[in-house]
């Protein structure tokens, strides 16, 4: 287990600082951990002045707590999400030792390390490894199920995964529940127990969700449960366009394990009888992806949890149809020795586009560290990088929607503003601080 997390966290953490955080989302999120540093309360998320409710506090937490330790940089902004990808690829491994075998565990855990996304994903200061994991251990827990702590525990990391990435975790009730189910069925204290396990879930959600239910009500649950965690309940119904789109973004998503991926499902159905243990796993997969097919706004990151149960069903049914064929544990070597082989024909495709990168400072960030030198409020008219230079800059700031002749006399001087040069024609008389590209950062005087 130490030697597969250390083998994963060594890619997964190669060059990791090199390319200055991207718009929007990772410059985002690591704006908010600084502030909760600086802050020190760790209940209250801002960004840019405001309240950012949007997603639960635990990977802010976390990129907190690395900023504390290593400082503020891209790579500390990254890491946590690193470890928790290394952390996921060990509990895949025991997942799927324990629904087959040890073989079964590295060959789903090669597969995730060389899925296209989850490897950028957790190579990023994204939330997405994070959920990921908990939804991981959440799933090992129901497999292993067998006492009231064990119970208690798997409901205390269910509300762990929901404090990890908005209310997605909302998906694996069903999975949840029927593991409790099957567990209590027996037991004459089923309701005291299940009572407890609810409290055991509530426990770790209390704190921040209690504190800003109390404090901003339900303008508060409105942004994060309804807004962002359920998308407005934005589903339309099975279709061809959301069949297709979902299945593209899917293909994207895993790439080279996709076809594989398709077979093993497809095959998986005949396999259920044999192995009660594939229905499980077929379960996870159905809850990760079903509410995608029905959502009129899915997007690629949203196949990310799918990749777990996808990276089990793979080996588990391949190993499956084998043993029908042959027999003993050459099969299960030779099957993880096609998987590896795979996995690194996958990773080297990847190799220079998403884990060795050069040194890369954006355009935005080079201006946003120039205008961190200055006290003068700094504007900015493009919001497509906005978080990015709050984060560089380290300091909050105005969007204005113009900037052309009058607008530039209404704005209070001096002020520093990062805009595009073609912009600026007609705004008048200003100062060209430093330039990158055709984005300039120049200063408007009295």
């Amino acid at each position: 287990m130490l030697s597969i997390f250390i083998f994963s966290f060594a890619l997964l953490s190669f060059k990791l600082g090199n390319v200055t955080l991207h718009p929007w989302d990772e410059a985002w999120y690591a704006s908010i951990s600084r502030n909760i540093l600086r802050a020190g309360n760790w209940l209250e998320l801002t960004f840019n002045g405001s309240n950012y409710w949007d997603h639960p506090p635990l990977g802010f937490w976390m990129q907190s707590v690395s900023f504390s330790v290593f400082g503020v940089s891209d790579f500390s902004a990254r890491l946590p999400m690193a470890i928790a990808g290394a952390l996921t690829i060990g509990v895949i491994y025991l997942i799927g030792k324990k629904l087959k075998s040890s073989y079964v565990g590295l060959a789903a855990g090669l597969i995730l390390l060389s899925s296209r996304w989850w490897l950028m994903r957790a190579r990023s200061g994204n939330l997405d490894a994070l959920l990921v994991l908990t939804q991981a251990v959440v799933f090992y827990l129901v497999l292993t199920l067998k006492n009231k702590k064990g119970l208690q525990r798997l409901w205390f990391f269910y509300g762990v995964s929901f404090l990890s990435k908005s209310a997605i975790s909302t998906t694996l009730f069903p999975l949840v529940a029927i593991g409790s189910y099957l567990f209590l069925k027996e037991d004459k204290d089923w309701k005291k127990n299940l009572m407890r396990s609810v409290g055991w879930f509530l426990l770790p959600l209390i704190p921040w969700y209690g504190f800003n239910t109390i404090k901003y009500g339900l303008p508060f649950l409105e942004q994060n449960v309804w807004v962002i965690g359920l998308r407005r309940m934005s589903g339309e119904g099975v279709s061809s366009e959301t069949i297709s789109r979902t299945l593209l973004y899917l293909r994207s998503a895993v790439h080279r394990w996709y076809q594989p991926a398709i077979l093993a499902t497809g095959l998986s159905v005949f396999l259920v009888k044999r192995k009660k243990e594939i229905l499980w796993v077929l379960g996870y997969l159905l809850l990760t992806t079903l509410p995608y097919f029905l959502s009129a706004k899915a997007e690629i990151w949203h196949m990310i949890p799918a990749m777990i149960p996808m990276a089990l069903l793979i080996p588990l049914v391949a190993s499956e149809i084998g043993e029908k064929i042959f027999k003993g544990r050459k099969l299960q070597v030779l099957i993880l020795m096609v998987f590896a082989t795979i996995s690194i024909w996958s990773v080297k495709e990847y190799w220079n586009s998403v884990i060795d990168l050069p040194v890369t400072v954006s355009h935005e960030a080079r201006l946003a560290l120039e205008a961190s030198k200055s006290e003068l409020p700094l504007y900015l008219r493009d919001i497509s990088y906005m978080s990015t230079v709050i984060f560089y800059a380290d300091k909050d700031i105005t969007t204005v929607n113009w900037v052309m002749g009058e607008e530039i006399d209404e704005l209070p001087k001096p002020f520093q503003m990062i805009v595009r040069e073609f912009v600026l024609d007609g705004a008048g008389e200003y100062t060209e601080i430093a330039r990158s590209g055709d984005t300039l950062l120049v200063e408007f005087s009295e």
